[in-house]
Parts: C-alpha cells; sequence; structure tokens
C-alpha cells in the first residue's frame, strides 16, 4: 500500500520526493506515474493515506474524493492533494480534497513581497495551477485577472494570446501557470514579453529550469522575474501539514528552498584562460558533490579534435558554433560545476544558456598572473598579451557574472573556498 506520493502523468524530473523528505524525517513519499486508465483504477481502490495530484489530474481528482476543503473553492475547484480525514459529525473517515497550490503560490507572493494590489494580472493557464495562482491573487487583492489560453471561454474571463497582446497590452504582472518551458522544452515560451510593455513583474511557476525563457526575457529588459521552486516547496510543505495534522515553520520552508537550490543550481566558472577556473571546478566539484563538465574537453570530443586544432583547421568561427552546441544540450541539466571555456561570453546566446540554470562566477586573475609560461598558450605568451586580453574582457565577464572572486594567490583553494562561502 502507497502512503503517501504524488500521481501524474509523467514525473521523470519531479523534485517533489526530494522536497518532501527534507521537509520531515522519518517520512516515504513515492513518485507515482500513472496514464488516465491506472490513475482511475488507482483511486477507485483507495488504497494510500494522502496524495498530491498534478498534472494532468488536477480536475478529473474530483470525480473520486468525498468533500473538499475550503481553499478549492477558492482555487476554482482545482484540487492538488487529498487525504483521510475524519468527519466530525459522522466520525468516519472521508477522502477531502484539499489546494496547497494556493497556499503555495500565496506564500511565494508574500514572501518575495510582490504587491499585487489593484493590478492587472494576466494568468497565462486556466487548468488546475492558473485556478489556484488566481485564488492567491484574490486573497491579495489584485485587480483585474485574466486567464489566457489556447480558446476563449468569454463566461470565465479566458482569452485567446492574441486577444491578450491587443486589448491588455497594459497588464502589469505576468505569470504563466502552465507547464510550457519545463524541461526538457526549455526553449519553448508560453507569450512574447515584447507583447506587454507596461508588465513589471513575471512570475512563471516552472521551476526547472530555474530561469525559463520568460523569465530570461524579463531579465534582459530589467523587470523582476520570480521562479517556480519556492512556490513548489511551500505548496509541498502545506501538504506534510494536512497528511501529518502538524505546522512546519516557516523557516523550514525557506530552509529546504535553500538547500534544494544549492543542490541543483549549477555553478559556472568563467573567466580569461588560466586563471584557474579547472582547478577550482574540481575542488568544487569533490566539495559540493555535483558533477564536473568541461565545455571544451566536450567540444574536443564531439569533434575527435583538440581545442587547438579545431581553431587551426576550421577557425574560431567553428569553433564557436559547437560550443554553443554542447551548451545547448548540457547547460539545461541540474547539479553541474561547468568549467567554461575563456571565450564563452563572447557570444550572447552561450551566456543565456548558461543562465538558464547556472550561477556565472567570474575567476578573476590579474594580467601578470596569465603570462603562458611554457608557450602553450598563443595568446598569453607575454605580458603585452596578457594586458590586452585582459582589458578585451574583463567587462564582460564582470558584467555577466553573478558572484566575482579574485584568484591571485598561489593557493587555487583559497578562490574555491571564498566561493563556497558565497554559494
Amino acid at each position: 500500500m502507497v502512503e503517501y506520493g504524488l500521481i501524474g502523468e509523467r514525473l521523470g524530473h519531479s523534485y517533489s520526493k526530494t522536497i518532501h523528505e527534507l521537509l520531515l524525517p522519518d517520512y516515504h513519499y513515492d513518485l507515482l506515474p500513472m496514464n488516465p486508465a491506472e490513475f482511475a483504477e488507482f483511486m477507485k481502490a483507495r488504497k494510500f493515506k494522502g496524495l498530491n495530484i498534478t498534472f494532468p489530474y488536477k480536475k478529473d481528482i474530483l470525480d473520486y474524493i468525498d468533500g473538499f476543503n475550503e481553499d478549492v473553492i477558492t482555487a476554482g475547484d482545482a484540487i492538488n492533494t487529498v487525504a483521510w480525514k475524519c468527519h466530525e459529525t459522522l466520525g468516519e473517515k472521508m477522502l477531502i480534497g484539499y489546494n496547497t497550490d494556493y497556499y503555495g503560490f500565496l506564500y511565494t507572493l508574500r514572501k518575495r513581497e510582490i504587491a499585487v494590489r489593484g493590478k492587472k494580472v494576466l494568468i497565462f493557464g486556466a487548468g488546475g495551477a492558473g485556478s489556484a495562482v488566481a485564488g492567491a491573487l484574490r486573497t491579495e487583492n489584485a485587480g483585474e485577472i485574466v486567464h489566457v489560453t489556447r480558446h476563449a471561454d468569454s463566461e470565465n474571463n479566458i482569452i485567446t494570446l492574441e486577444t491578450a497582446e491587443k486589448l491588455h497590452a497594459d497588464a502589469e504582472i505576468l505569470v504563466n501557470a502552465t507547464p510550457v518551458g519545463m524541461y526538457p522544452n526549455v526553449h519553448e515560451k508560453a507569450f512574447d514579453l515584447g507583447a506587454f510593455p507596461s508588465a513589471e513583474t513575471v512570475i512563471d511557476i516552472v521551476y526547472n529550469p530555474l530561469r525559463t525563457e520568460v523569465l530570461l526575457d524579463a531579465k534582459e529588459r530589467g523587470l523582476r522575474g520570480v521562479d517556480g521552486l519556492l512556490m513548489l516547496v511551500a505548496q509541498a510543505a502545506f501538504a506534510v501539514n494536512i497528511f501529518k495534522d502538524i505546522e512546519l515553520p516557516e523557516a523550514k520552508i525557506d530552509e529546504v528552498y535553500e538547500k534544494v537550490l544549492r543542490d541543483t543550481q549549477n555553478i559556472a566558472l568563467i573567466g580569461m584562460p588560466a586563471s584557474g577556473k579547472s582547478t577550482i571546478a574540481k575542488m568544487l566539484a569533490e566539495k559540493t558533490g555535483k558533477r564536473l563538465v568541461s565545455t571544451d574537453e566536450l567540444i574536443e570530443r564531439r569533434a575527435c579534435k583538440s581545442v587547438a586544432e579545431i581553431f587551426a583547421d576550421t577557425g574560431e568561427t567553428a569553433f564557436r558554433a559547437l560550443e554553443t552546441e554542447v551548451l545547448r544540450e548540457t547547460a539545461i541539466e541540474t547539479g553541474l560545476v561547468i568549467d567554461c571555456g575563456g571565450g564563452i561570453v563572447k557570444n550572447a546566446e552561450n551566456v543565456r544558456e548558461l543562465k538558464r540554470n547556472s550561477m556565472l562566477v567570474y575567476i578573476d586573475r590579474a594580467p601578470e598572473l596569465l603570462v603562458s609560461k611554457d608557450g602553450k598558450r598563443p595568446l598569453l605568451r607575454s605580458l603585452a598579451d596578457a594586458k590586452k586580453l585582459y582589458a578585451e574582457r574583463h567587462e564582460l565577464y564582470r558584467t555577466v557574472a553573478d558572484v566575482r572572486v579574485e584568484n591571485n594567490g598561489d593557493e587555487f583553494g583559497v578562490a574555491a573556498n571564498k566561493l563556497m562561502s558565497k554559494e
């Protein structure tokens, strides 16, 4: 018999098991992928203690419960949690439905101090998650709330994207409440941010990748962007409260969120050739348990040539094309330390791919320490060469980096330890 778990159609990259078992010791939580027929059979059998429900069953679950909590009404009749509870009057256990997505999104609004009072909000998606988002926005006194989907429904204030672009370009807050942009389809997006010039804040409930296409667009435009990881952790905590009849403190929610973020977020090291990236990357991988990858090694493996040979045979343009190709495949993964080639930031597309799931760390080493003593680095054969290349790239590294760490000592471990303290 299953005690607690998550039901959905595809759960291959769900963080829910990890999150639930971090929230409460001695608690087992299963991932239960099911097709519609399996879902119906499982729910009819009723052999479980408590469940979370995700896409596409958040409204189908209504057919299998005995009642629901008031938060379900607030969230538009969408349910993502069910648990057996004793009926006060009848004295027997009944299967009750709840919506912890509502509480998770509400927690995110308040924790991130997102002011929605009186503002126009577009919610992309009108399914279970979109209904929960709308409920939380109403609780926080948002102004006009409009759902955007592929098919219009005037009775329920649902419009198409084309209509939204024509009539609601003045929307101030945009929320993606669909799976569009979720791993592995990370290059898709639910809407074009350029169609909404009045937008101030973009929220995407997708949590993998950490920065979806719409959040990357928001960052490039200087807008506030909020991902879905905190909502995921918060809604899980509220589900645990229901399952176990407890009340986890906010500090526990924040602690688990920070741990999941640390464990999943990549660390991408950028900087000049000979700055110590490779050495520091190895140390970080050992200290954090993250998997180490080198973009130059991946390129060499794919081309069956060394970096120097690629440059000599086909030139820098061909090398950069290979660099982007391997990065698009690698940077969408999580839990990595990425040792980046020195020129990777020369291509804006590369930087965008890195920022999807990575914290970019600039390993800054003084030019006089970069000179190639063995002559193997043709761009760094003299101090003049090093100073010239440093002057060309330093500002670019500094601008795109999330963190800058100086590495001017002989002990690379000093820089690695500084970086660990910042993570």
